[in-house]
């Protein structure tokens, strides 16, 4: 802290950008130096510990009131934010967004022999993928549809122990370990998949989901605030991710459709959410302006 206040004491700057609410927020908001700042909150910082502990509440409100712009990914975290003590008029909502052009898109929904899962998220106990390999693995005892269930992601040692003993106790074939992939070999992956199921029990904005449906993938989806600002529940499969039949059924419902052609639609729609509201380009350049609002008074045109 102290070595933190002696370099914008040295530097003297005319804004402090800083992302996180729970550690560098709250950091920011102690300094001595007199200059504007704009926080970055991701979601995490908001739904974790915060929610928890009243110290941290106490310091979190101090230090949304002295933030001159706050940029949530969503509408439910600016709530979030506001029962926290933020002013409304200051928080600005936009993730930052996926570059489209890095992404090959489907055109429909096309099934060529087996149906394709894709697992985007991470091992943390709060994306339930053991929840997730359950009821997969119950799916495919009870139903003769070719599938296949890649899993994505990674975990610290203990939970990558944990998947890897579990797949091994239930030895169903039909799931693929990937785990973590570079944004070239995903992007792959994500093509030449289906169906993309992402769970957790909470979360801000998630980029993989958004890279996903974007690319023209079914979405099997958590019943919570983050997941249903992007999809309501004409365009994906929800379920409550701590029960395994709840899974077990969105998956049934979903590889059928996929079987059926009956989503094109549901492509298309969530597509279109996205495109209007997760431009990488469109959104770091609205991060722009704020820089430029906070230091110069003005904007530059998008």
């Amino acid at each position: 802290m102290i070595y933190f206040q002696y370099i914008i004491y040295k530097e003297k700057p005319d804004l402090v950008y800083t992302s996180f609410l729970s550690s560098y927020g709250i950091l920011t908001s102690f300094l001595k130096f007199k200059c504007k700042s704009i926080l970055s909150v991701w979601g995490t910082d908001v739904n974790g510990k915060v929610q928890n502990n009243i110290i941290l509440q106490v310091l979190a409100k101090k230090a949304l009131k002295s933030f001159y712009k706050i940029n949530s990914p969503a509408e439910h975290i600016r709530n979030k934010l506001i029962l926290l003590g933020a002013e409304p008029e200051k928080i600005d909502i936009f993730q930052y967004g996926i570059e489209f052009e890095k992404y090959q898109k489907k055109d429909k929904f096309d099934i060529d022999g087996t149906v394709k899962i894709i697992s985007i998220r991470n091992w943390d106990d709060l994306y339930n993928i053991e929840n997730v390999i359950l009821a997969f693995d119950l799916f495919t005892k009870e139903n003769k549809f070719d599938c296949e269930l890649i899993l994505v992601g990674k975990g610290n040692q203990y939970k990558t122990s944990k998947i890897k003993k579990l797949l091994e106790k239930i030895d169903n074939d039909r799931i693929i370990l990937k785990g973590f992939l570079p944004q070239k070999q995903l992007s792959y992956e994500l093509n030449t998949s289906n169906i993309v199921i992402s769970i957790p029990s909470m979360d801000g904005t998630p980029l993989s989901l958004l890279e996903a449906l974007y690319v023209g993938l079914c979405p099997i989806l958590s019943n919570i605030d983050a997941n249903l600002e992007w999809v309501d529940k004409q365009h994906g499969f929800y379920v409550d991710p701590k029960q395994i039949a709840s899974i077990k059924r969105a998956i049934e419902k979903s590889v059928s459709s996929m079987i059926d052609e009956e989503n094109d639609n549901l492509l298309i729609a969530n597509r279109h959410i996205v495109e209007a509201k997760a431009s990488y380009k469109q959104n770091t350049n609205r991060l722009e302006n704020l820089f430029i609002e906070a230091i110069y008074g003005g904007q530059k045109s998008l």
